[in-house]
């Protein structure tokens, strides 16, 4: 009777220690119920008669049997993950016995100590069960398992055929050699070795390609990612530069702008400039009006200028580019935008207020926009929604904090709403 009730208190000891590591592993938050008690003391029973019994060849049966189901009561995430977890406390339970193991020998050693008493019984199975709870209350074994899992998950089946044929080549080959006395055997032994090497050779030659192909695609979708980032650059730096050169425009002679004109024209074949404006407004009023000059017929455009100084002469030369680069982006956007809806309404409004030189530009719209989706790489403005070198000028602008740029929805008009702080001292 006492036996039984010593290994009962083993049997309770080991496998709530498993179960309580399982719980903290896998950040479990069920809680304890009637169900999960009753499989827990079947479980301690369980493992009670096996070692009772000294079925020993039943004990790893019964933990692969028992312990899964125990394990889908307490959490149930995968079932790749709940058996990587079962094979991961099995091994660690397995190293743990052999430390106790070496601890009770150790004891033995020194004083005498009988490791086949129950009360050496019991001192293993403490051991065993204190250093299950340490593990499951250390962050450093949760986040080490974690990042094993996610090794685990990147096998695949070449490699797992290629370890079970490894481990059954072995094990035959072991098998023989224990029968070398036998001289047919032993050619077979021979043929075996040879079939092994080949097949060894070829199975490790496959994986080495797999891996360099797996190499290449990871450089490839690198490279291909830089190569699609400094095209998206250049893109932006094409199209800022037609903005800063219309910037000079605004503030040059009649000489000055034509040679800007033709420079601009050759850069970028898709503007036209064969419409010729005579006598071109100094100042933004000559970037608007060339802007929209195309569009007079087409669009209901408004423009209410009541600004009647020199921008150029408010602001620094660095903050005049962006103000008008930002303007530039707004009203090809607002202009695109404005074509494809039903009302095709364009509002500009140019005024300046507490120091600063504003411009609001309100249009129509057809599209869905998301605001939040708004100065993203690859998101339009003008109703075409995603999609590749979309946005890139929005975005340009809404990185540059020289010049605030604010985007709004208001009574389904599309406003745009550019703010540059008048300079205290222009001659600095």
């Amino acid at each position: 009777m006492i036996k039984f009730i010593i290994y009962t208190i083993v049997s309770l000891f080991s496998t709530f220690g498993i179960a309580y590591l399982y719980y903290k592993i896998t950040d479990s938050r069920v809680k304890i119920n009637f169900k999960i008690v009753i499989i827990f003391i079947l479980g301690v029973f369980l493992f009670t008669f096996v070692k009772y019994f000294d079925f020993t060849y039943l004990s790893v049966i019964s933990y692969f049997l028992y312990f899964p189901f125990l394990f889908y009561l307490i959490n149930f995430t995968s079932v790749e993950k709940m058996l990587f977890h079962l094979i991961v406390v099995w091994i660690y339970g397995i190293i743990l016995d052999m430390f106790s193991m070496l601890f009770v020998l150790f004891l033995e050693l020194l004083f005498e100590f009988n490791i086949y008493s129950y009360t050496s019984r019991i001192i293993l199975s403490s051991f065993v069960f204190i250093m299950f709870v340490i593990a499951a209350r250390s962050k450093k074994v949760k986040n080490i398992l974690n990042s094993l899992f996610k090794k685990v998950q990147q096998i695949n089946y070449f490699d797992f055929a290629l370890v079970i044929f490894v481990v059954f080549a072995l094990l035959m080959s072991v098998g023989i050699f224990m029968n070398l006395n036998d001289i047919k055997l032993s050619l077979l032994l021979i043929v075996v070795f040879i079939l092994f090497g080949f097949s060894f050779i070829l199975l490790i030659r496959v994986r080495i390609n797999l891996v360099e192909n797996e190499i290449f695609l990871n450089l490839l979708k690198e490279n291909n990612e830089f190569y699609l980032k400094i095209e998206d650059e250049n893109r932006i730096f094409k199209h800022n530069l037609i903005a800063k050169l219309l910037s000079v425009k605004s503030v040059s002679g009649k000489k000055a702008r034509d040679l800007i004109d033709d420079f601009i024209k050759s850069f970028n074949t898709n503007m036209d400039f064969s419409i010729q404006i005579k006598d071109m407004p100094y100042g933004l009023n000559g970037i608007i009006y060339e802007k929209i000059y195309p569009y007079i017929g087409k669009l209901h455009i408004k423009i209410y200028n009541k600004i009647d100084f020199d921008i150029f002469k408010k602001l620094k030369p660095r903050r005049y580019n962006v103000f008008v680069e930002k303007m530039i982006i707004a009203l090809d956007n607002a202009i695109e935008s404005c074509m494809k809806s039903k009302d095709k309404v364009l509002v500009i409004n140019l005024y300046f207020e507490d120091s600063n030189i504003i411009i609001d530009i309100k249009n129509t719209f057809s599209a869905n926009l998301n605001l939040e989706e708004l100065g993203n790489i690859n998101y339009s403005t003008k109703g075409s929604g995603h999609g590749k070198g979309h946005g890139l000028g929005l975005f340009s602008a809404l990185r540059d904090n020289e010049v605030s740029m604010k985007i709004k929805i208001i009574n389904n008009l599309f406003v745009t709403k550019i703010v540059a702080k008048q300079n205290l001292n222009i001659n600095e």
